[in-house]
């Protein structure tokens, strides 16, 4: 790729596993943070996960800001490893909801898995376990 083109969606997102205990998980670290093992690799995963929680963010710390508001889920992959991404969708996500990533200039990008896609469900009220966690605006 050339400096002057545009990143295209990369398959998958990056992992570190250790390779004592074969947990994994998605920040830079020297060590496992499991085991404490320093022997760790890298893998990767298709993406496919479920929701494991979310939060929308109301004002942007980014610099430039991120137009607001924002949705960001935590999803538990397929496989191990919770990680952190962007919401794709207009429906709010739903605790447990099968999800793929699309991962652009290293920000993954979750949706609902179409395979498995709910109809019209109505997301749970605060407070429910995979709710909302609450909002960043103070």
């Amino acid at each position: 790729m050339h400096d002057d083109e545009e990143p295209g969606p990369e398959t998958g997102i990056r992992l570190l596993e250790c390779r004592s205990c074969r947990r994994r998980w998605q920040a830079t670290s020297a060590g496992c943070p499991y085991c404490g093992s320093v022997e760790i690799g890298t893998t990767h995963s298709a993406g496919a996960g479920a929701v494991y929680s979310w939060v929308e963010v109301c004002r942007s710390l980014e610099d430039p800001p991120a137009p607001t508001p924002y949705t960001v889920v935590c999803v538990e992959l397929d496989g191990g490893a919770r990680v952190f991404g962007r919401w794709r969708d207009r429906a709010e996500p739903a605790p447990a909801e099968r999800v793929r990533a699309e991962v652009s200039a290293g920000v993954a990008w979750f949706s609902a898995d179409p395979a498995t896609a709910r109809s019209s469900a109505t997301p749970p009220a605060p407070g429910v376990p995979g709710s909302p966690v609450g909002s960043l605006d103070t």
